[in-house]
């Protein structure tokens, strides 16, 4: 059993690690390809265009992410309650009515 803990948990520091140094690759790729796009726009355009560019650029795709983020917790709840049954489901019909009936026998007797 600690066997597999151990596995488990260098597996998951394995995947932290791997997840990590991309991300960092990702970041770095970014910053380069800001600056790229600055100096592109900035000897075309002038830097105030080239900044509102970017900055638009960026300032969209938060926005989109923030709005995927915030509709996938609503459609999520929203699941949640429209599989909730308005009836109570069979077993729990069947052992209300056992109960009743044999609290029904009780009083008779």
């Amino acid at each position: 059993m600690l066997e597999r803990v151990k596995s488990s948990a260098a597996q998951a520091m394995r995947k932290a690690a791997l997840l990590s140094a991309g991300l960092f690759c990702c970041v770095a790729g970014m910053a380069f390809l800001t600056l790229s796009a600055w100096i592109l726009l900035s000897e075309a355009y002038g830097a105030l265009t080239a900044a509102s560019v970017i900055g638009s650029f960026y300032a969209g795709v938060g926005l989109i992410l923030i709005a995927v983020a915030l509709s996938g917790n609503r459609a999520g709840s929203d699941r949640a309650v429209a599989s909730k049954p308005a009836d109570p489901p069979l077993m729990q019909a069947f052992l209300a009515g056992l109960e009743t009936g044999s609290s029904t026998a009780r009083r008779r007797a």
